[in-house]
């Protein structure tokens, strides 16, 4: 963990306004100074750093990080755990308690804060996390009464879907992107039936299925809850049959 005593070179970023302080410190700073240039996290993690509002600290980390957007679907839903607060320390770290925080030397919570929201450095993106948020949007996003959403459903019930693609096209872009290796365990439709109801059916013959459909249930609902939603609220029903 990063000390909480000031290292070398705070003390010469410590002079200035809080956005020089910020901008000096983050130079210096060997997880951030590693991101490549340009790349997502570093171009978020800056307008995160600039921004003067919670509102446009929230916009910044969403722009980049999955589970931000699926915190503030579940606080409109009403299903958030622990309040939906769960992101509001990073949300509160503005310019001026960071800045504040460099000069004291006391970097290790805030610095902690951003790893772990912008998972980087000591907190890295995990492949199979990032797959079941990329699932969970599509899942979130489907509408009332919509046409149902192609899906499938990895060991340990991981879900995962493409945006429409075929359950091929599913399987060769979850390789593709590093999230595994092999074939589904299975696959089917998904479709949304109330805000909170859903519908599942296991019917793709492109997969041999190796999964039971409380399995898949059960793989699914189980990613709600790890990424900050009440499982218990949401309905998630087998069709026997085929979903529409």
């Amino acid at each position: 963990m990063e000390s909480q005593v000031a290292p070398a070179g705070v003390a010469a970023a410590a002079a200035g306004s809080d956005r020089q302080v910020i901008e000096k410190f983050f130079a210096g700073w060997a997880p951030f100074a590693q991101l490549p240039a340009g790349s997502a996290v570093r171009t978020a993690l800056t307008r995160f750093l600039a921004a003067d509002t919670p509102e446009g600290r929230r916009e910044a980390w969403e722009s980049v990080i999955p589970s931000g957007r699926l915190l503030r679907t579940y606080g409109a839903l009403g299903i958030a755990k622990n309040g939906g607060d769960a992101a509001a320390e990073l949300l509160a770290l503005g310019p001026q308690p960071l800045a504040a925080a460099i000069r004291q030397g006391a970097t290790q919570e805030p610095l902690g804060l951003l790893q772990k929201f912008f998972e980087f450095g000591r907190t890295p993106a995990v492949p199979n996390q990032q797959a079941a948020r990329i699932f969970l949007l599509e899942f979130w996003g489907l509408p009332v009464g919509a046409p149902a959403m192609k899906y499938c459903v990895y060991a340990k019930g991981l879900p995962f879907s493409a945006g429409g693609k075929s359950h091929e096209e599913i399987a060769r872009e979850f390789v593709k992107a590093g999230y595994g290796n092999g074939n589904p365990a299975c696959g089917g439709l998904i479709a949304r039936r109330a805000p909170l109801a859903f519908e599942f059916d296991t019917s793709t013959t492109v997969f041999r299925s190796g999964m039971r459909p409380d399995e898949v249930q059960q793989g699914i609902l189980r990613w709600i809850r790890a990424t900050g939603g009440d499982d218990d609220k949401v309905t998630l029903k087998h069709n026997p049959g085929s979903v529409s």
